[in-house]
């Protein structure tokens, strides 16, 4: 019987790359990761690229209530 595996394609960036992506800093993107604002880390300097704009856009939500 084979067993049944989940594959999930993600794209993966540096902390530059995604910095820019989102239009900030790469210091800010830092803090942002650091305050928990922006989820996504995977390993040493390697993030979800789409984990990382939807916590950013979240982030941006709430300032504006």
């Amino acid at each position: 019987m084979r067993k049944i595996q989940v594959v999930k394609e993600i794209l993966v960036g540096t902390g530059k790359e995604v910095a820019e992506a989102l239009g900030l800093e790469p210091r800010r993107f830092q803090q942002l990761i650091q305050e928990g604002h922006i989820e996504g880390r995977l390993g040493r300097n390697e993030y979800d690229v789409a984990r990382c704009l939807s916590t950013y856009r979240g982030y941006l939500d709430s300032l504006r209530r």
